[in-house]
């Protein structure tokens, strides 16, 4: 009964380090408010100068 619990916490042991995922922790990034705009009418995410580009118009519904 020793040996299989010590084979196990080894076997535990193997998993925690080499299978189970790391928890990566990223710092967040500040968008400025004015990169993307909002379609009103479709909800679609535009770049700022691809509207502009279009004439404020949506590519997407237009």
């Amino acid at each position: 009964m020793e040996h299989f619990l010590e084979d196990r916490k080894s076997k535990l042991e193997i998993f925690r380090t080499r299978v189970r995922k790391k928890i990566v922790k990223t710092e967040k990034i500040d968008i400025p408010s004015d990169l993307f705009i909002k379609s009103e009418s479709c909800q679609e995410l535009i770049y700022n100068d691809d509207f502009l580009k279009s004439y404020k118009v949506c590519p997407k519904c237009n």
